[in-house]
């Protein structure tokens, strides 16, 4: 449900949970209560690992992974991954109509949750886009990137520690094609100084993001904030204005 309210406000489809893939990504965040310091990313298994499972070895590499605190839920660890780039697109992704989802404690209280995303079926309508988050007219916006954790990879520039809450725009991927936009966020109508990421420069180079921009802030957002976001793709035509209001 908390996935599926993010994707509905963004003006996406909901996703339908199928059994066998929550059981393997079940499968996987038990292997990952375990398993930690085995010195493999979240995403693999070792075979040699208490609990290690083909269905769960598998589930890992689909999806996207979050801990969570002993004081959290599942909820708050979604919260957690729609405050990154490259999860949270994972998440807003147009063509998912089928996902797994699954999580697990330590006996510490420290849990994981594992969502797969890797069931893209749906042929997304093509007013969905330009998809955008924060979405116009939303409130109580988190002023930090990751929450104040990192993203794995991460894409903050020299492994710069900490960022403002990142804007994403999903457009339709064009292969072959370049992206030749204009973008920014405002306070008021003085531009925020942020790190553009585009299909063209992304991020990272080993890690491209084909169909996706971002902007985030170089310094935390203000709380109480509201900030405005100009996005113009000179390419297709596609253009938004919109704004949204930071938590107090």
């Amino acid at each position: 449900m908390a996935i599926n309210l993010q994707r509905v406000k963004a003006g996406l489809g909901t996703t339908r949970p199928v059994p066998a893939l929550s059981k393997a990504c079940d499968l996987h965040a038990l292997y990952l209560t375990k398993n930690e310091g085995r010195g493999l990313s979240g995403h693999d298994e070792d075979p040699r690992g208490v609990g290690y499972t083909e269905e769960g070895a598998r589930a890992g590499k689909r999806s996207v992974i979050s801990p969570f605190a002993p004081q959290d839920s599942p909820v708050e660890a979604v919260e957690s991954l729609m405050s990154t780039l490259y999860h949270r697109v994972a998440l807003l992704n147009p063509t998912v109509g089928e996902i797994g989802i699954g999580w697990a404690s330590r006996r510490d209280g420290v849990g994981f949750l594992v969502v797969d995303v890797g069931g893209s079926d749906v042929k997304p309508d093509a007013k969905v886009y330009p998809i955008v988050y924060p979405v116009n007219g939303q409130e109580d916006v988190p002023l930090e990137f990751g929450l104040g954790a990192r993203e794995t990879p991460n894409p903050l520039p020299d492994e710069a520690s900490s960022a403002g809450y990142p804007v994403t725009i999903q457009i339709p991927e064009r292969r072959g094609k370049g992206c030749d936009a204009e973008l920014q966020i405002l306070e008021g109508t003085t531009p925020l100084p942020s790190w553009i990421s585009t299909p063209d420069s992304p991020a990272r180079k080993d890690w491209p993001q084909p169909g996706v921009l971002s902007l985030i802030p170089k310094e935390k957002l203000k709380p109480a904030t509201t900030y405005t976001v100009r996005f113009k793709d000179r390419l297709s035509g596609l253009e938004k204005e919109w704004s949204f209001t930071t938590r107090k």
